[in-house]
């Protein structure tokens, strides 16, 4: 699903409530802007569905290269009496191709073996062009899949694309850029999270922060003071000072 920004990114609009609690350089204010900006673009990426899609993507291309060799190998590829075939058919070809073949093949009549899936060396000394072209544009689907994954991965295990379980009635894309906003203040402004006591409308220069920076990326759609507080009060802030906590007892000599 593709997004945009409901109003134009100013850092002015966020930066003078950070201002009402505390003095801050210039440098500061823009590593705030700076990392204020990147949670907005997480948001209008919306990384979660552009993954899937992705990933999806690169498996069908793969998936469809894999077919078109099954078919070209299982029709072209002979193995001496010596040698136990990896497969006999197109579709065990296919099987091997996508390593769920189990049998070992010898690689150029050495004494070392591969399992389904290691043809590299096959397809390297292909004399077949077609065949040769087409292995190497599988392989470079192939890292480029493995390269989506790795950045997946760490985008998972990066502290600010955590947002906390949670039961509050924010959609989860929503609870993420609220929670990397707290990070923000809590890095920069103030670890304790100071909040406001609960009441009707709720304010403090926390809420007034995080609500101009979801203005900018969800215009009059942003949730309300007091479902944001809420969401701080029972979930974020004590994730972040749970982690506060585990990193003093690790680093207490």
């Amino acid at each position: 699903m593709n997004r945009s920004l409901q109003s134009p990114f100013d850092a002015e609009t966020f930066l003078p409530h950070a201002r009402k609690v505390k003095s801050i350089n210039r440098e500061t204010e823009e590593i705030i802007s700076g990392r204020v900006a990147d949670c907005l673009h997480r948001y209008v990426e919306n990384w979660p569905d552009a993954f899937e899609r992705e990933s999806s993507r690169l498996m069908r291309i793969t998936d469809g290269i894999n077919r078109a060799l099954a078919a070209m190998i299982a029709k072209s590829w002979t193995f001496s009496q010596d040698e136990s075939p990896p497969f006999h058919d197109e579709d065990s070809a296919f099987a091997w191709l996508t390593s769920e073949g189990k049998e070992p093949i010898p690689i150029g009549g050495y004494d070392d073996y591969t399992f389904g899936g290691g043809t590299d060396e096959l397809f390297e000394f292909e004399r077949d062009w077609t065949m040769h072209n087409l292995w190497e544009v599988r392989k470079a689907f192939e890292r480029e899949h493995l390269d989506l994954l790795e950045w997946n991965k760490f985008r998972k295990n990066d502290p600010l694309s955590r947002p906390p379980k949670s039961a509050v009635r924010l959609p989860a894309d929503v609870q993420e850029l609220i929670h990397d906003l707290c990070q923000i203040w809590h890095d920069h402004i103030d670890r304790q999270l100071g909040l406001p006591s609960r009441s009707p409308r709720p304010s403090n220069p926390l809420l007034r922060f995080i609500g101009a920076c979801l203005t900018i990326a969800l215009g009059d759609q942003r949730p309300a003071d007091k479902t944001v507080l809420d969401f701080i009060l029972k979930r974020s802030r004590p994730t972040i000072r749970r982690r506060d906590a585990k990193y003093e007892r690790r680093f207490d000599y």
